[in-house]
């Protein structure tokens, strides 16, 4: 079936890697609750994912930041490109920072 704006096909819902996340999070469930020992023998490939995933956040973030100022014509622009995320930030890491569960590590006397 063919987008009317843009002439293209779409892909079948169930070619996309989306629509395939679900299905492997309740297979991974399911496993879990009915073999658990296959799923303890399976952690040590979750954990691998997980650090693979961990280890490009790192340059993905650099490329992010790095397009953005590469892209910037006006050399004053290129301040707001850091102060925009870090004022937007700032208020939602406030608003949202836990108590301190322990007083005694919190205060300095």
């Amino acid at each position: 079936m063919a987008d009317r704006v843009t002439g293209r096909t779409r892909t079948p819902f169930h070619r996309q890697l989306y629509f395939w996340v679900l299905p492997a999070v309740a297979l991974g469930i399911l496993t879990g609750w009915h073999w658990p020992s296959v799923g303890v023998e399976l952690k040590p490939i979750g954990t691998g994912f997980i650090n693979l995933i961990k280890m490009m956040i790192a340059p993905v973030i650099f490329c992010t930041i790095a397009l953005g100022v590469g892209s910037v014509r006006k050399a004053s622009k290129v301040g707001t490109v850091g102060a925009s995320p870090s004022a937007t930030s700032w208020p939602c890491r406030w608003a949202t920072r836990s108590p301190c569960p322990s007083r005694s590590r919190c205060s300095s006397s």
